[in-house]
């Protein structure tokens, strides 16, 4: 027994036009049902994310820093990667003025101890410092430092320092990715004084071949403060 093709078709028409007038009702008489699954939704996609990303400053470098009614250059950057470490990206930071590869004297340094909340890798933001030593501390999704110093004129050759304070508060912001980045800082020392600047450009490796003098320098400043963590 064969049914006539236009009564098939217009069976067919019927039952869509019938379907889709159901599912309007539904959401007209319970837009509740939308919003709900959709905030599901949302909610199962960040929580799947670990990365806490800001919005990247914009950042106009003068490679130099000020600091007690003086001006200061620099001329180079060198990173330090800790990698993830179960909450943060840390990379450390050190500007260096250097006059040249084979004079023992840097003439100026600076150090920030950066945490970036991505898993993915170390991005830029506005990193605030955070005492992590003055009990305990909420840090989850947050961009701080709570590591840093400042000196000048330091002889890796004669262990001679002129000057140095460690980092007691200010800002951090950076930009940039890979081994290009632009920072600009406004800190506050221990000795209460104020270093504020911004430098940009190619951060090198910190221990490369052609940076004894810089590694010497870092290493001779650790001996004058208590590292924060063994890393």
């Amino acid at each position: 027994m064969m049914m006539n093709l236009r009564v098939i078709r217009s069976r067919f028409i019927g039952f869509k036009l019938k379907n889709m007038k159901t599912r309007k009702s539904l959401t007209a008489r319970f837009p509740w049902i939308a919003f709900t699954l959709l905030f599901i939704s949302l909610g199962i996609f960040f929580s799947c994310s670990k990365d806490k990303d800001e919005a990247e400053p914009v950042i106009e470098t003068k490679n130099e820093l000020s600091y007690n009614g003086q001006t200061y250059p620099l001329n180079y950057g060198a990173i330090e990667d800790y990698e993830y470490d179960g909450s943060h990206t840390n990379y450390e930071f050190h500007l260096f003025h250097v006059i040249s590869e084979s004079d023992p004297v840097i003439p100026t340094y600076l150090f920030v101890d950066l945490f970036s909340p991505n898993e993915s890798g170390f991005k830029g933001g506005t990193f605030h410092y955070i005492d992590t030593d003055n009990g305990e501390v909420d840090l989850e999704g947050k961009y701080y430092f709570d590591d840093g110093s400042f000196a000048r004129n330091i002889n890796v050759e004669t262990e001679e320092i002129e000057e140095y304070s460690d980092i007691k508060g200010g800002t951090v912001k950076v930009s940039g990715s890979g081994s290009d980045y632009k920072l600009e800082f406004d800190l506050v020392l221990e000795n209460g004084k104020n270093v504020k600047g911004s430098y940009g450009g190619t951060f090198s490796p910190l221990h490369a071949t052609n940076a004894v003098s810089r590694s010497q320098t870092v290493n001779l400043l650790n001996k004058l403060s208590k590292p924060k963590s063994v890393k």
